[in-house]
């Protein structure tokens, strides 16, 4: 499976160099509002739809109020990424309901996701895609 990462453009030699590093980012869980450390590779599944694909960054511009472009980064996920997170961006989920052990278990996950994404006949998306992402807690080698 493609995953892509979006980073600041200017950071795009340092993960040639060195491949991308886990960061720590606080996210705030779902129904009791408790702080959660998440610590990882943030990425998202790249799909053959560029509006989806795109849509993160557009959001990090947006978010990051930041006068700055993005740069994807698409590499291929491994039997070595596992486990990993997998799930909406805002934790609907308990941090244990989203670790993803195996492939399969990702698959499972991702069984409607693209090119299988459920329309309605007037053509609404029925599945939010747009909040699903990966995270990694290894760092990604710079050879992927």
């Amino acid at each position: 499976m493609l995953v892509v990462h979006w980073t600041q453009h200017n950071n795009i030699g340092k993960i040639i160099s060195n491949g991308i590093k886990p960061s720590t980012r606080i996210r705030t869980a779902f129904g009791n509002g408790e702080k959660i450390k998440v610590r990882g590779v943030w990425c998202y599944p790249y799909t053959r739809n560029k509006t989806l694909n795109t849509q993160w960054k557009r959001n990090l511009k947006v978010w990051e109020s930041r006068l700055t472009n993005f740069n994807g980064v698409v590499f291929r996920l491994t039997k070595d990424d596992f486990p990993l997170y997998a799930g909406a961006f805002s934790f609907t989920a308990t941090v244990e309901q989203t670790l993803m052990k195996s492939v399969d278990d990702l698959k499972k996950r991702l069984e409607y996701f693209p090119p299988n994404i459920p329309i309605t006949e007037n053509g609404e998306v029925l599945l939010d895609i747009t909040d699903f992402e990966i995270i990694l807690p290894r760092r990604v080698t710079p050879d992927r």
